[in-house]
């Protein structure tokens, strides 16, 4: 669970994604926690944002416009704990807001299936890039997505020897100011 940004919905709240590593149970979601204004330890609500799919969990994502319509949407990974079964996807913040509706799904493309991270990088404009660590594919890949379609533009495999891939990070990892990946295995 982590906490969504203020402007996101206006309120506090926090958002789950569900169904991983829970014993007996493989059907996942994600739900969003309401607390109440003055006293966080107070759930207000729990909405569900996205619909049922038989067998998938989630894991934990990014809030971003994917859209260009000003409402920030959550795109994270979901997987059936196949390897091929993981999915890059996207939910479509409604203009309603936070309601008990479930949210329009977007498939962006087939691959992630646990960790990811989202950044922006200069010399893409308008588009995300999201790193990819693919646990039971067994690579680590990246994907460019459209800020203004939420549609895939461009995707790559990086690695294929990594075996398991379970997290994924960009950032200047020795202090030199260039970014690197940092990648872990389970």
């Amino acid at each position: 669970m982590r906490v969504v940004p203020h402007d996101v919905f206006g309120l506090n709240a926090i958002v789950v994604p569900d169904g991983f590593l829970v014993p007996g149970k493989s059907d996942g979601g994600i739900y969003i926690v309401t607390m109440d204004s003055k006293d966080v330890t107070k759930t207000t609500g729990t909405h569900k944002i996205s619909a049922k799919k038989d067998g998938y969990f989630y894991h934990m994502g990014t809030w971003i416009d994917l859209n260009g319509d000003g409402r920030k949407d959550f795109i994270t990974a979901r997987s059936n704990a196949k390897a091929g079964g993981g999915e890059l996807v996207w939910f479509e913040h409604p203009a309603g807001g936070l309601t008990d509706a479930v949210w329009i799904e977007h498939v962006v493309a087939s691959g992630p299936d646990v960790g990811i991270q989202v950044v922006e990088v200069p010399q893409y404009k308008n588009e995300i890039v999201v790193f990819a660590a693919e646990f039971f594919n067994e690579k680590v890949s990246f994907y460019r997505v459209s800020k203004t379609t939420g549609a895939l533009v461009a995707s790559r495999v990086i690695d294929t020897a990594i075996l398991s891939a379970y997290s994924v990070t960009y950032d200047d990892l020795n202090n030199d100011g260039i970014k690197e990946l940092m990648v872990n295995n389970h």
